[in-house]
């Protein structure tokens, strides 16, 4: 029942829509509960993917402890350099950029990255994730200077690794032409979004929520250019 469980809440958590996690929720919270005192790897993960959905829906403070046992088990049960306790450290840091705690989240993330690097090397696609993760919270705290050759790296990945209209690759897109608008450099910014909307369009539909907050950015972009003269 919980691999069950764990198969099903991290294809609902992938899909970006927060809602489709609602038939199994319940199910979902009483298998993670029930793992109260154990330390094995299925309890990591069903706390894992119940803080992964609570952060979707911005219900914080309710994930923070899932999320932090989470890992706590992972570096017991499978050591402090497992690729699943980078994931792990990926997860806690990104709950933490939400909640704005943007210098407790930057150390989880660089030993993420370091792990995947080392476990993966640095043309991994688990690196790419590292890496954008990381640059994320540069660019929460305005350093856009330092999250670009990040965002850059990332995509340099991302793309030959996974092709040029997978939708990780229109998430690196996406990320690094916000990184430029926020530079000012609108025209390249524009040129990079417009590249990642069609893939999401074409791989994800025009209402999904990734699509729509591509839609929205490029309006955002382009009305910018204009303003300055294209």
């Amino acid at each position: 029942v919980e691999n069950a469980l764990i198969n099903a809440a991290y294809h609902y958590n992938e899909t970006g829509y927060p809602s489709a996690m609602q038939p199994i929720a319940m199910h979902l919270r009483y298998a993670t509960d029930r793992t109260a005192g154990r330390d094995d790897e299925r309890a990591a993960t069903l706390c894992g993917n119940v803080a992964s959905h609570l952060n979707q829906v911005g219900d914080y403070a309710a994930a923070r402890p899932l999320s932090e046992r989470a890992l706590a088990i992972c570096e017991q049960a499978l050591g402090p350099g497992h690729p699943d306790t980078a994931q792990s450290l990926n997860n806690l840091a990104g709950l933490l950029k939400s909640m704005g705690e943007y210098a407790a989240a930057r150390p989880l993330s660089e030993r993420a990255l370091a792990i995947n690097e080392q476990a993966f090397g640095p043309s991994h696609p688990q690196t790419a994730t590292s890496l954008n993760n990381l640059a994320a919270l540069f660019r929460a705290v305005g350093d856009y200077a330092a999250a670009r050759p990040l965002y850059e790296r990332a995509l340099a990945i991302r793309e030959p690794a996974l092709g040029p209209s997978h939708p990780s690759t229109a998430t690196s897109l996406n990320n690094l032409a916000v990184n430029y608008a926020y530079q000012k450099q609108f025209k390249i910014a524009a040129d990079l979004m417009r590249r990642a909307l069609a893939i999401r369009v074409q791989r994800l539909g025009p209402d999904h929520p990734d699509t729509q907050s591509a839609q929205q950015s490029l309006a955002a972009i382009e009305q910018r250019l204009a303003e300055n003269g294209g």
